[in-house]
């Protein structure tokens, strides 16, 4: 169930993506970057309390120009084991059992500072009871309560944001679990399939008749 606690997740932090990024240069928003910076950090820093799954990690970071196409058309050749990314577990099918056993997930969109912009990976956490690290929409807090989740954006680097993890207790992670139940029960209308075939269907109908 999504209030369980923490104490039967066994992997502490987890993060689902696939290595790619934006095209062109885009550093003053491009999260993709920072997902490898995350990535690395804790490779380096708190290698049992981290997994990274997704697909074409078994390459470099991907750069976001041409020659970031190049570079992993060249290691997609080099002919012996290479895994550039030690967190990697793989690819995995499905994305709820592992978010199930594990306490928090890295959830940052592929850009930030967009209004609005929130998509699935957060509510793919929240379904499974996971406490998500989000980064992305600026405007987050309009639409999701602050008590859902743990804002990246308030932690100056990631050696705060892991304090204040594993100092997190057992009561107060049952409390982002409680308020995550009531947003799903009692706040998550906006996000629900009806809500959006409703506002496309709208939006269909007002060009019809203008």
């Amino acid at each position: 169930g999504i209030i369980d606690g923490f104490k039967n997740r066994d992997q502490f932090v987890v993060l689902f993506g696939s290595n790619r990024s934006i095209r062109g240069w885009h550093p003053e928003n491009n999260l993709y970057s920072e997902r490898v910076k995350t990535i690395r950090w804790f490779e380096r820093n708190a290698p049992d309390d981290f997994a990274l799954y997704g697909r074409k990690w078994d390459m470099s970071g991907r750069l976001p120009t041409r020659f970031g196409a190049l570079v992993h058309s060249i290691e997609k050749k080099i002919p012996f084991d290479y895994c550039p990314f030690p967190s990697w577990k793989g690819v995995i099918l499905n994305k709820q059992d592992v978010l199930g056993n594990s306490r928090f997930s890295i959830v940052y969109e592929n850009i930030k500072g967009l209004n609005g912009y929130i998509t699935e990976k957060i509510f793919d956490a929240f379904t499974a009871g996971n406490i998500p690290i989000y980064w992305g929409a600026e405007d987050i807090d309009d639409y999701i309560p602050k008590n859902c989740f743990i804002d990246r954006r308030n932690f100056s680097n990631h050696e705060e944001l892991y304090k204040f993890l594993k100092d997190m207790s057992e009561v107060e992670y049952l409390n982002y679990q409680r308020c995550i139940k009531n947003f799903i029960e009692n706040e998550s209308e906006e996000f629900t399939c009806k809500k959006f075939a409703d506002v496309i269907s709208s939006k269909i109908l007002d060009i019809i008749n203008n």
